[in-house]
């Protein structure tokens, strides 16, 4: 029955990236589309705008790093980014953008590393990331200057922003100091579990230089993105400011969480070209920068592709080898 249920889910997202991907065509002017893509010009920026991209995800694999080192999980950058690189891969196929974050954590999980921080170190890590974003897009919002908002209502979004951002850090401070409390509550298999991702989350707030650290990486991850949308945009002759791209990618990311359709495919590109649109750019040329980055983001994460095609999932020691490091669940030997 529950194959069932899943099996109309996902038909369900099939027709909707379809009908999704159906509205994008009918936007585009196919002549003046092919004359873009013909264009000797475009592929140095095609390639500069993958490597951009590619640097951006080196920079997430960098950020989960940061998260485990705080936690005494002793993983290297390696082992990390393989795994990261494989979520992403994923993420184009997945129901949404947090189904990759279920792939890297267990892919790591196999490597040999206990599973509870590694469940806690992606949450925290997706936690972050939408903090920023949230962040820069309601910094950008009084750049932008929209025609609907009061020069008064600019400064509200930041205002929310840094009560939200105190709110997370106080229920973390306030967590860390009553859960040990409860302890007796989570008396499942399940719920032990559960109750440490929830203590190694809740004491990440002790740890003020790491998350320092991954505000910083998220910020420059986030910035090349931007910097792709804007260097595609400019190529393609949409002359709009820059802080809409940080509302865009903001609106992108949201999207793309939810389970829609297929990998966030026709619903990530139709958010980018709605409020590109709604800044003032040409349908066409909106949906134009959706399909170039939409390939710009395939092939950037295709070396984890190429990981899924080389990696064996397997745990290559003995069940009786346990290990006394924190974040150690047995050592992985190969040969």
């Amino acid at each position: 029955m529950k194959i069932k249920k899943n099996n109309k889910i996902i038909v369900f997202q099939l027709i909707i990236t379809g009908f999704l991907f159906w509205w994008l065509s009918s936007q585009l002017d196919i002549k003046e589309f092919s004359q873009v893509i013909h264009q000797t010009q475009l592929w140095p920026i095609l390639g500069l705008s993958v490597l951009l991209q590619t640097l951006a995800f080196g920079l997430g694999g960098l950020r989960w790093l940061i998260l485990l080192k705080a936690h005494q999980v002793p993983c290297n950058y390696w082992e990390v980014l393989s795994s990261y690189y494989l979520g992403v891969f994923f993420n184009n196929f997945l129901p949404t953008s947090m189904g990759g974050d279920l792939i890297r954590t267990w892919h790591l999980h196999l490597a040999g590393y206990a599973l509870e921080p590694l469940i806690a170190t992606s949450i925290l890590d997706r936690i972050i990331g939408l903090i920023v974003v949230l962040t820069l897009g309601a910094v950008a919002l009084p750049f932008w200057d929209p025609p609907f908002l009061e020069d008064w209502m600019h400064w509200i979004p930041i205002m929310l922003t840094m009560v939200t951002l105190a709110f997370f850090y106080l229920v973390l401070y306030l967590l860390d100091t009553r859960l040990a409390h409860y302890e007796s509550l989570f008396d499942r298999p399940f719920l032990r579990v559960l109750f440490q991702v929830l203590q190694i989350c809740c004491a990440t707030h002790r740890s003020k230089g790491a998350l320092l650290i991954t505000v910083i990486l998220t910020l420059l991850l986030q910035s090349l993105v931007v910097f792709v949308y804007s260097l595609l945009g400019e190529y393609i002759g949409i002359a709009i400011p820059l802080p809409v791209y940080f509302i865009s990618s903001l609106a992108v990311f949201i999207v793309a969480t939810l389970p829609i359709s297929l990998g966030g495919l026709g619903v990530r590109e139709g958010t980018l070209v709605g409020v590109l649109v709604f800044a003032g750019a040409e349908v066409h040329q909106a949906t134009v920068l959706s399909l170039l980055y939409l390939a710009v983001l395939w092939a950037a994460t295709l070396p984890g592709g190429c990981i899924f095609l080389i990696t064996r999932f397997q745990r290559a020691v003995p069940e009786n080898s346990p290990s006394s490091q924190p974040g150690l669940t047995k050592k992985v030997t190969t040969r």
